[in-house]
């Protein structure tokens, strides 16, 4: 018996397809806007998060803002996205699924006094359904060009 082949019908399955150009980059369609993810919580948690929303901004077409950590008063770590994890490798690694900036254009900062806490933040549910981003969240992604995300 071999333990580590999987049954019938229980294969992995990829959670995005690839379409890459000859040049081994395919374009990406125009981007409906900016999310904005504030993780907190321990490194799993915020690890989760990440995952979570770069599936979202995959779904919705949305650019990526690199994650914001925030201040946790029990772990009290500072720590930036840059500090743990490698961000070149990390816009590099998602080029062909999502676009990702390291941070908001200077125009869209400065209409929020360069403070992103200012801008709307929308609490979702956990375990939303894609129905749910596609009905919801992106109306208003559309409307407002720029959502942070608090999971």
């Amino acid at each position: 018996m071999n333990v580590w082949n999987p049954k019938l019908r229980q294969a992995w399955k990829p959670c995005v397809y690839q379409s890459i150009s000859q040049s081994g980059f395919s374009e990406l369609p125009k981007s409906n806007g900016f999310l904005i993810i504030e993780a907190n919580g321990g490194l799993n948690q915020q690890r989760l998060s990440i995952c979570d929303v770069v599936a979202v901004a995959g779904l919705l077409n949305a650019t990526l803002v690199i994650p914001i950590f925030h201040f946790n008063s029990v772990w009290r770590d500072s720590s930036k996205f840059g500090d743990i994890f490698d961000e070149e490798f990390f816009i590099y690694a998602l080029r062909n699924h999502v676009n990702v900036v390291r941070e908001l254009p200077e125009d869209i900062l400065q209409r929020f006094d360069n403070n992103i806490s200012n801008i709307v933040n929308l609490r979702v549910k956990a375990w939303s359904s894609p129905t749910y981003y596609l009905q919801k969240v992106l109306p208003k992604l559309m409307e407002l060009r720029y959502v942070v995300f608090g999971f």
